[in-house]
């Protein structure tokens, strides 16, 4: 298969978009990390993968702490024997516009959306340098990001900066 022998792990891997690409990945021949700040939504995924067929274990861990991301990527290696796929998909989306989004829900999604994206590349990327083999890291951004939207100004600005973010990694 395409991802034999590859460990993934994916952010915000509970249902909808994290989990669908945590089985897609799995479908393909990865090995899966799923990595959600619910354990019981990181433990749904892993059981789906595994009832496919597939590879899977279940890590709870609070992306915008540095130590919770290190503690997951050590997992995936003492897991796994490495790490070579990040999915940043984690993510949250508290309405709100200019007038009224609360302080507080704003901080709130710049922390996950994009200091999470931050650092779990940041130790992702680490351990793929370490390991010699290179890897990819793939950063889930929006079409609000690039256009905007109404209604959720913390959201759409998280996921533009996801997109600075991916352009400025790429450079480095």
């Amino acid at each position: 298969m395409l991802l034999d022998g590859k460990v993934a792990l994916v952010t915000g891997s509970g249902p909808n978009i994290g989990g669908e690409i945590a089985r897609t990945l799995a479908a393909n021949g990865a090995k899966v990390m799923c990595l959600d700040v619910r354990q019981e939504q990181a433990e749904a995924t892993a059981r789906s993968v595994r009832d496919a067929g597939g590879e899977a274990t279940a890590v709870r861990a609070d992306i915008t702490r540095p130590e919770d991301v290190e503690q997951a990527v050590k997992a995936a290696v003492a897991t796994y024997g490495g790490l070579h796929i990040l999915v940043n998909n984690a993510g949250i989306s508290p309405l709100g516009d200019l007038f009224d989004q609360k302080l507080e829900d704003w901080r709130a999604t710049l922390e996950v959306c994009l200091t999470g994206t931050l650092l779990c590349s940041r130790y992702a990327a680490r351990q793929m340098i370490e390991q010699g083999q290179g890897g990819a890291i793939v950063n889930i951004a929006s079409t609000s990001g690039h256009r905007g939207r109404m209604g959720a100004i913390a959201y759409a600005t998280a996921k533009g900066g996801i997109l600075q973010l991916t352009r400025a990694i790429a450079m480095e």
